[in-house]
């Protein structure tokens, strides 16, 4: 297979994201994921626009998202990283799946778990159907949350040039093939 798996997965973790029949079942594969980064302490996750809003783009938003996942891995924290959902989802949403599952079976289900300890919103969240349903949720939960230290702003343009940089294409995270 070659390919290495992201932080946090198992094989079996990875072939039950590709056979996944829904969103409750992608779910399942994050809270096996989140439970063994509980080890490592405390979980952050971040919120904000992927598929509406934010900076207008797909691809930008989710070069942001990156950033910010990065960015706070650095300074040390324990982050769930989303991004290696990204294909799964995508694929379910192509089979007719709705958007409000995604949120309702998979992030639902993530925040129902109480393993994400602390939330920060990304700049422009209020502009993403998504990542205002997430901000219901934290408060509906009662989750501590922060909005993302300001200076990610400024760091749109390095989005951009990451972005052009193909940044995504040296990613070693496992794609779904056709």
């Amino acid at each position: 297979m070659g390919q290495r798996l992201p932080q946090f997965w198992t094989r079996f973790d990875l072939e039950q994201a590709r056979t996944a029949v829904d969103f409750e079942d992608l779910g399942q594969v994050a809270i096996r994921v989140l439970s063994r980064m509980e080890k490592n302490g405390l979980i952050v996750q971040i919120c904000g626009p992927i598929t509406t809003g934010g900076l207008g783009s797909h691809k930008l938003n989710l070069a942001r998202f990156q950033i910010a996942i990065e960015t706070l891995k650095a300074d040390g924290y324990n982050v769930f990283d989303q991004m290696p959902f990204q294909s799964f989802m995508i694929k379910l949403l192509k089979l007719g799946h709705s958007g409000r599952a995604l949120l309702e079976d998979f992030y639902g289900l993530i925040f129902a778990s109480s393993l994400i300890k602390f939330l920060f919103f990304l700049p422009l969240w209020e502009t993403s159907i998504g990542a205002k349903w997430e901000r219901q949720r934290v408060l509906m939960y009662r989750l501590p949350f922060a909005d993302y230290p300001i200076g990610l702003l400024a760091m749109v343009e390095s989005a951009k040039a990451l972005f052009q940089t193909s940044f995504f294409e040296r990613k070693t995270y496992v794609q779904i093939e056709n």
